[in-house]
């Protein structure tokens, strides 16, 4: 398996990486800052899960999400908070496979990343999930939702 992680904060994709790798004994992750993201434009290797922050840099970070899907990566966003509403909605509608936070518990963030990889799970967080049930409720006329009484 392998997996790039993209962020800005070294210590945090360090970090990351190395429990990934202890936890996934045979996968190869590699850690790229938005610097370093040409990288990824020129990798002749497989990857299997991308992660990445996507508001860190949003324009390099939509080539690089639209990139990875068309390859049948599987992409999950990682992030310290959620930014406007309208930038959360346009990478929700991307086919990832995940929206965490950084600030999520240690345990859970690495469990919720190998049943990805392994599992084919789907994830996002509560406040995530949020924003989508605000969005399609205030979308959604009250006289054509229907009635399960």
């Amino acid at each position: 398996m392998n997996i790039i992680i993209v962020d800005n904060h070294l210590s945090y994709r360090e970090g990351l990486k190395h429990l990934l790798e202890i936890n996934l004994p045979n996968c190869c992750v590699e850690v790229l800052s938005f610097h370093e993201t040409s990288v990824i434009f020129n990798h002749e290797r497989i990857t299997d899960l991308l992660i990445i922050d996507p508001f860190l840099d949003k324009k390099k970070s939509e080539k690089i999400i639209d990139k990875s899907l068309r390859e049948n990566t599987k992409v999950v966003l990682l992030t310290s908070d959620i930014c406007k509403e309208i930038d959360t909605m346009l990478f929700l509608k991307k086919s990832i496979h995940g929206f965490l936070f950084k600030g999520s518990r240690t345990s859970s963030l690495i469990s919720v990343l190998i049943s990805m990889m392994k599992d084919d799970v789907k994830y996002i967080e509560p406040a995530v999930a949020n924003i989508l049930i605000n969005n399609y409720q205030n979308s959604t006329p009250s006289n054509n939702l229907i009635s399960i009484y």
